[in-house]
């Protein structure tokens, strides 16, 4: 391999390393804003502030999202150019190391991702349960106080 060559691949090498580096701490973060999304859920099932700083974290995370993308394409760049050359050298094994602690990174997001699933189905039968004993409670209020109309009486058992 020629002096240039090698010179351009030890460059190329520790480019590949600050881009990978760089993609661990949006990684990172978003594993923190995933961990903040399962708390926001758990902690404030009825707060609609809660719910709109939920929603600020998924456009944080999207923007996260967006820039990972980019440098996981500028990476694939990279090894492609350079693919075989590459792989035995020492800073390519601490490479394959951080892609190793992305990958639990990733893994931990999938959990607080699936609990926050959970706790917001959890959360979207409570409401929907609330809004049908709200559209019930109408209903009957409808019924007994509108004088001027005739209705059939209107009886809400709660002990079902």
């Amino acid at each position: 391999m020629s002096g240039v060559k090698l010179m351009n691949m030890h460059a190329n090498l520790e480019l590949l390393m600050d881009k990978i580096r760089e993609e661990k701490q949006l990684f990172v973060k978003m594993q923190v804003i995933s961990r903040r999304q399962v708390e926001l859920l758990q902690n404030s099932r009825e707060d609609i502030e809660a719910i709109n700083k939920f929603v600020a974290l998924i456009d944080e995370r999207q923007g996260l999202m967006d820039k990972i993308d980019l440098l996981s394409r500028q990476r694939t760049a990279i090894e492609t150019e350079f693919g075989e050359d590459i792989m035995g050298q020492e800073q390519y094994r601490d490479y394959q190391g951080e892609r190793a602690v992305i990958c639990s990174i990733i893994k931990s997001i999938q959990g607080n991702d699936s609990k926050c699933n959970e706790l917001a189905r959890e959360i979207m039968e409570q409401t929907g349960d609330k809004l049908a004993n709200t559209r019930n409670n109408r209903k009957a209020v409808k019924a007994y106080l509108n004088p001027d109309m005739y209705s059939e009486a209107c009886f809400f058992d709660r002990k079902k």
